[in-house]
């Protein structure tokens, strides 16, 4: 079905990527799961590292296929698995092998599908709006926890966590496949109304302004910088996206209404941070924004250190969302970043290769920062690891900067 109106096709495309965006709020399902079937918080981390660490591959293979058969069928059956990864996990046992197969692998390849086609078929429709586009699209995957957080609280409280995978994953199953046959990419050549493409700066080559296939941005040096920025920069928010209840909990005493909350704001932040990022790095630009995003996150790690039973939990909210706003600007405006570095036509395949850099933090940031708590019993090393991992972002993003400008130097 052919919808010609972009901005209704964005807006679709965000509603599939809310729907598997459901995943970060893992916060609120990992207590239940820990309570009922005895799990460790490393073990409930691994399966969260599972479920966003292994998008890289789907995207990947989605990037690649998409020019021949196009976005509807893969995002059909990406909501598919994403929703038969939610029915499986209602059949979750103490054996911790089930969490990590029907919630992570095959939560991760309806995850990677949907949002892995979506992101680059909104791109197209937008040349003229790509930051602000991108924030939406990609706000729609972090804005799963918004949506979710407090909705899967009341449903766990009145259904118990197993009928709460199940009903939420039969929803799922319908919804996200439906919405596929409304999503299609625009005609070729298409250029939106009262936008002039800019004109490729004087002396550019190919390795510097055109469109590159995703073998030739491998070979450049930009490519792998940009990959270890997204790494390092979503190391430490993952790994508090993914431990955010257990933080509240153990640090303020949290209750579960606060628990919720937690994840809510937090999410809400992530949201947001993709969005209104995404509306200024068009302004300032994207290198800029990128930078002074990812220092408040490092300031909001080193601030969380701070927080006590006696933190007013508003204050311990402010600290979460810093943390939030810096994991979902990063998220929101990489997708553009890739395409100003290497060109729209392969940005699919390419932003999925960047993406692996997702799948480092992706395990480490959970996996690190629950295996600290579960020896230490406290999250301040976690914390310590994350601001260092935020700073290491910070000094790649000024090598990057460096390195563009040498390549455009070249090009004169």
């Amino acid at each position: 079905m052919k919808i010609k109106n972009r901005w209704v096709i964005l807006g679709i495309a965000f509603l599939a990527n809310l729907i598997v965006g459901s995943a970060y709020a893992w916060g609120v399902l990992s207590v239940p799961l820990r309570d009922e079937f005895g799990f460790t918080t490393a073990q409930t981390g691994l399966a969260f590292s599972f479920a966003l660490g292994l998008i890289a591959i789907w995207m990947t293979l989605s990037g690649k296929i998409i020019a021949k058969v196009g976005p509807q069928p893969i995002i059909f059956v990406g909501g598919l698995a994403a929703g038969a990864s939610w029915i499986l996990s209602s059949f979750i046992t103490d054996a911790a092998w089930t969490m990590f197969v029907y919630y992570g692998v095959i939560g991760s390849i309806g995850i990677g599908l949907v949002y892995g086609t979506c992101v680059p078929t909104a791109l197209k429709w937008f040349p003229d709006k790509r930051g602000l586009a991108g924030g939406i699209i990609v706000g729609g995957f972090g804005g799963g926890a918004v949506v979710f957080a407090e909705i899967f609280r009341a449903t766990i409280a009145a259904w118990g966590i197993q009928q709460t995978f199940l009903n939420f994953g039969i929803a799922f199953i319908i919804i996200v496949p439906v919405a596929a046959l409304f999503i299609s990419p625009p005609p070729e050549g298409y250029v939106p109304a009262g936008f002039t493409p800019p004109k490729p700066a004087a002396g550019a080559t190919p390795s510097t302004s055109t469109d590159l296939t995703a073998t030739d941005a491998l070979k450049t040096g930009r490519f792998w910088i940009l990959l270890f920025i997204f790494a390092f920069s979503l190391t430490g928010g993952i790994g508090i996206i993914g431990q955010a209840g257990n933080i509240a909990l153990h640090r303020l005493d949290a209750t579960p209404g606060q628990i919720s909350m937690a994840v809510l704001f937090l999410g809400a932040a992530n949201t947001l941070g993709r969005i209104i990022w995404g509306l200024i790095s068009d302004k300032i630009g994207r290198n800029i924004s990128l930078g002074l995003m990812i220092f408040i996150s490092v300031a909001s790690f080193l601030l969380l250190l701070t927080t006590n039973p006696n933190t007013v939990f508003p204050l311990f909210i402010i600290y979460v969302m810093g943390v939030g706003q810096g994991f979902g600007g990063v998220a929101g405006v990489f997708p553009a970043i890739t395409a100003e570095n290497f060109g729209i036509t392969h940005t699919g395949a390419i932003f999925g290769l960047v993406f692996f850099g997702f799948t480092i933090a992706a395990f480490a940031g959970p996996t690190i920062q629950g295996s600290i708590f579960d020896h230490m019993g406290s999250h301040n090393g976690g914390l310590i690891f994350s601001a260092i991992t935020g700073m290491i972002a910070i000094v790649l993003t000024v090598i990057l900067v460096q390195a563009k400008k040498k390549a455009l130097g070249k090009a004169k």
